[in-house]
């Protein structure tokens, strides 16, 4: 894979915070409890934190975290 430099790795992991701060956002108004929510919905506790906390994911994950809250991907991306 091609390194990328610092400044886009910077924005880059910005993005992505920004994305799981969303995400988290609207999991606690569908349910406050992450824990709770990844058994309703057949996700590992360690994968609903790491998309809250921004961690690198797929795409597809993504797409799946959206369907389950019920909002648009590109809700997601909006104004980024």
């Amino acid at each position: 894979m091609k390194q990328v430099s610092p400044e886009l790795d910077a924005e880059i992991d910005g993005i992505l915070q920004e994305i799981g701060s969303r995400i988290r956002e609207k999991r606690q108004e569908v349910e406050p409890n992450y824990i709770t929510f990844a058994e309703n919905h057949d996700f590992s506790r360690a994968s609903v934190l790491r998309i809250e906390q921004g961690h690198n994911t797929s795409l597809r994950q993504l797409f799946v975290f959206a369907d389950a809250l019920d909002i648009k991907l590109e809700d997601l991306f909006k104004g980024l």
